[in-house]
């Protein structure tokens, strides 16, 4: 097989698996994560594990439950917005000949949406924060640094292909 056969072959599977491998990746990210990690309300994990350490009265923390639920359902529409996006640019994609400028305005949509996505994480953990006396904001930045971080988990797709297409080193041979 010649190497522009080769080369023909690799970018043909790339262009197939890529948008199934993406597809994946994020239906595995929302799944291990869920609306909840992107909604800003680790805050509301920490800080209800720790209410009594915290001090916080039942007010306080009803409060914070009623703002990380909004968060929650927030990102949840949004999440949704954002599939249905990329739906549609893989749609676009499989074309043999995309529409360049259909296909930049998606993106731009995608892009905005995230964006969006971004504000309201960062509204809702700075609501929740604002719920807590500012001995309380100092304990619980104690508490959130004590806390292993979940590197990767907002900061796109994980490394490698999914799981289900991953290849067995042992059986790949050297």
């Amino acid at each position: 097989m010649s190497y522009r056969s080769i080369a023909l072959l690799t970018v043909v599977a790339a262009v197939a698996i890529g948008p199934v491998w993406v597809e994946r990746a994020h239906a595995q990210r929302s799944a291990a994560t869920g609306p909840l990690q992107q909604a800003g309300a680790p805050e509301a994990e920490i800080i209800e594990a720790n209410a009594d350490a915290l001090g916080l009265d039942a007010d306080t923390l009803v409060a914070v439950k009623a703002t990380a639920e909004a968060g929650r359902t927030a990102a949840k529409e949004q999440f949704e917005a954002m599939g249905e996006s990329r739906k549609r640019i893989q749609a676009l994609l499989r074309e043999p000949l995309p529409d360049a400028a259909a296909l930049l305005k998606e993106v731009d949509v995608l892009g905005s949406a995230r964006t969006e996505n971004m504000r309201s994480r960062v509204r809702t953990s700075l609501k929740i924060r604002s719920l807590l006396t500012e001995e309380q904001r100092t304990k619980f930045a104690e508490l959130r640094t004590q806390r292993p971080e979940r590197r990767g988990a907002s900061l796109g797709a994980p490394i490698g292909p999914p799981p289900a297409m991953a290849v067995d080193r042992k059986e790949a041979g050297p």
